[in-house]
C-alpha cells in the first residue's frame, strides 16, 4: 500500500487513503475522522489517536519537562547554539563537557569545555576576537534563564582533544554511552 502525502501538509489525511478494504489487519477499530479541511487532519488524527489509548496514572508531574538533569541540558543547549551558529563551519566532532555546575540560591555557575578535534578547528569556534564564542554562550544562557528559572553564569573554554570521539571513557563522561 503506497501513500501520497497531502499537499498542504507532511500528515496523511482521509482523502489520500485507500479504500478501508485495503487497509492491512489493525488491532483496533479505528473511527472515522471528521475535520473540516485538511490543515485540520493533524489535529483531528490526534484526537483520534488519544482517544484509543488507555487511562492510567502520569509517568511525570504535570510540570516535569524532562527526566534529564539541568547539567545535561546545560550542555546540550550549547552543543545546539554551536550547531545552528557555525552551521557548516562547525566540525561535527564538536562536544560539549560541563566541568562545574553549581547552584547557590536562584544562580548557576557552569563551566564547559567545547571539544574539538584539531588545533585547526577551535579557531572556528572561538571565531574572531571571540565573537562566535561569545554568542554561542550568550544565547545559551538566555535559553537556560528561561528553563531553569533563575540567573546564569557561563564560562565557555575551547579545548583540543584528538580522538575524544574513539575513547571509551570519554564518550561514557559525555554521556554518550552507559
Amino acid at each position: 500500500m503506497q501513500l501520497s502525502p497531502s499537499a498542504h501538509t507532511d500528515t496523511f489525511c482521509r482523502d489520500n487513503l485507500p479504500p478501508r478494504d485495503q487497509w492491512p489487519d489493525l488491532r483496533f477499530d479505528a473511527p472515522e475522522l471528521q475535520y473540516p479541511d485538511r490543515l485540520n487532519c493533524a489535529e483531528a488524527l490526534l484526537d483520534a489517536t488519544t482517544s484509543l489509548l488507555p487511562l492510567g496514572p502520569a509517568p511525570f508531574d504535570a510540570d516535569e519537562l524532562t527526566t534529564v538533569s539541568e547539567r545535561v541540558l546545560a550542555a546540550e543547549l550549547l552543543r545546539e547554539k554551536l550547531f545552528r551558529l557555525l552551521g557548516e563551519e562547525v566540525p561535527y566532532g564538536t562536544a560539549v563537557e560541563i566541568e562545574r555546575f553549581e547552584t547557590r540560591g536562584g544562580l548557576r555557575r557552569i563551566s564547559a569545555a567545547i571539544l574539538v578535534a584539531k588545533n585547526s578547528q577551535k579557531g572556528m569556534v572561538i571565531g574572531k576576537g571571540g565573537e562566535k564564542l561569545k554568542t554561542v554562550g550568550t544565547q545559551a544562557r538566555h535559553d537556560m534563564e528561561r528553563l531553569f528559572g533563575g540567573k546564569v553564569h557561563i564560562e565557555l573554554w575551547v579545548k583540543v582533544r584528538s580522538g575524544w570521539a574513539d575513547d571509551p571513557s570519554a564518550l561514557k563522561r559525555l554521556g554518550y554511552t552507559e
